[in-house]
């Protein structure tokens, strides 16, 4: 069994003596655990904590949990999942947690929803090839599904869906993507194209979203 830990702690002190309108402790902590009990079967989990304590009470604080689990079954596919939920205590305007195409759900704007929590479920299935056009790009594609959910204090207000209703639910997409791998990059990035349809659509999203990413995996 391979199973490995990564740690990070940051502190800092914002205090009067300094210039500072208030004394707090500002922190930023991340500990996750990998675990592999063979080579198809690898799951990561992690905890973050970032904000800043003074007064007695905890401010501007973001505390979240995530979980992804890879599933190689085959040389040339694989299944994915991710789970994560993030909860704010006390953000200010502009920290607001977000849910939409920026971070995760493909199927709608960027930052769609807004509020103090959320979490997002994602589950995909990919595909990888031998295609190595032009000696640029491996070539690979995936079908994905994505769910979420943001609560409290949303700022942004709720639109109707096309048969009129209101609400602040679950909020679901499926779609397809082409994954371009660029191996001659110093940075291993990978561009995503994903093609996106919103379930819980309302009635200002359009049908159909389309988005392109360069991201740092598959």
């Amino acid at each position: 069994m391979l199973a490995g830990w990564r740690m990070r702690l940051r502190l800092g002190l914002s205090t009067g003596a300094l210039g500072s309108d208030r004394n707090a402790v500002v922190f930023d902590t991340f500990v996750s655990k990998g675990l592999q009990p063979d080579p198809r079967h690898t799951l990561l989990a992690s905890v973050t904590a970032t904000g800043r304590y003074g007064g007695g009470a905890l401010d501007e604080t973001t505390i979240g949990a995530a979980a992804r689990y890879h599933w190689r079954h085959s040389p040339r596919r694989s299944t994915f999942i991710a789970f994560g939920a993030d909860r704010g205590v006390h953000l200010d305007l502009d920290s607001q947690l977000t849910l939409g195409g920026d971070s995760g759900l493909r199927g709608y704007p960027y930052r769609f929803r807004t509020g103090q929590g959320r979490w997002l479920l994602t589950a995909e299935e990919r595909w990888f090839t031998d295609w190595y056009p032009f000696r640029l790009f491996n070539v690979g594609g995936a079908v994905f599904y994505d769910m979420g959910r943001v609560w409290g204090d949303n700022l942004v207000p709720v639109p109707a869906t096309p048969s009129g209703a209101r609400g602040n639910g679950v909020l679901r997409d499926i779609g397809i993507g082409l994954r371009l791998g660029n191996s001659r990059s110093a940075v291993g990035s990978v561009i995503h194209i994903d093609v996106a349809y919103p379930i819980d659509r309302e009635a200002s999203t359009r049908k159909v979203q389309i988005s392109v990413q360069a991201k740092r995996s598959f």
